[in-house]
């Protein structure tokens, strides 16, 4: 009887220790990552832009060697006044185009110009080489304003994030919002895209390297970035509403209890 208690002890220290190996290699990112090794060649996407669409905000700017040439095809800059003590002061604000619902903008001298679907390169191209029959040597600067990314679910800082930069990946995303908790399932992450009006859902597994090479490792202005729990987490979550339920029906009774018992000893009192 003894040595079978003994048997028994060894084995759920067994298992125990299973447990917690197969914990810390869940917890473990790209796990297949050939060690030492880059990528194989081609895989990696490189020069990424994600292209321009409807709602968007960009900021366009025009220069050349004649200024009063190219001050035409510029909006005037907006002000934003302040007010700090007794002092009032004036800051410059870069004007911005919305893109319609048609995907277009409408630029002074030049008129309304489509631009959805098209890079931030692809557009500085497009009007650098529109500007050339205007003035000499056009320099034309296009910023992407309204880049952000909604990041949810189990991670540490849970949030929508504003970036000035448009070349965000799915690792930048989760590091601007503190990683993924211990209860985040590495293994289905999801991403929710809109494209040409459809919301398109993906799914990654951080586990894996083949991350690193999915078309939808960078980001895209609005993408939705969801850690669902494990289902460890749903389980603690699912107990922890039923122990509260519980409590709060067992408090509820003792409450009524306590009425009831301090009704009789009035009575028996008079």
């Amino acid at each position: 009887m003894k040595e079978k208690k003994i048997w028994m002890s060894c084995l759920l220290v067994l298992v125990l220790l299973s447990a917690c190996k197969t914990q810390e290699k869940t917890l473990a990112y790209f796990q297949d990552l050939p060690k030492g090794q880059a990528l194989p060649s081609g895989q990696a996407l490189q020069g990424y832009e994600p292209s321009l669409m409807p709602d968007d905000e960009i900021s366009i700017t025009v220069s050349a060697t004649d200024p009063l040439a190219a001050a035409m095809f510029n909006r005037p800059l907006n002000t934003i006044q302040t007010a700090e003590d007794r002092y009032v002061t004036h800051t410059p604000v870069l004007p911005t185009y919305l893109v319609s619902a048609e995907g277009d903008i409408e630029m002074p001298v030049l008129g309304r110009i489509h631009v959805a679907g098209l890079t931030r390169s692809q557009l500085t191209a497009q009007l650098t080489e529109r500007l050339s029959a205007y003035i000499n040597d056009p320099i034309v600067s296009v910023r992407l304003h309204n880049f952000k990314v909604v990041v949810l679910g189990e991670v540490s800082k849970p949030g929508t994030y504003r970036v000035s930069s448009d070349r965000l990946s799915l690792i930048d995303a989760l590091g601007l919002a503190g990683d993924l908790t211990l209860y985040g399932n590495r293994t289905n992450v999801l991403l929710v895209r809109e494209e040409e009006g459809r919301q398109q859902l993906h799914r990654f597994d951080l586990t894996s390297a083949e991350t690193f090479v999915s078309p939808y490792y960078y980001l895209k202005q609005n993408d939705v970035i969801y850690v669902e729990p494990t289902k460890l987490q749903e389980e603690n979550a699912q107990f922890n509403q039923t122990k509260t339920y519980r409590i709060s029906v067992l408090s509820t009774i003792l409450s009524a209890i306590s009425v009831v018992a301090s009704l009789c000893v009035a009575l028996i009192v008079k």
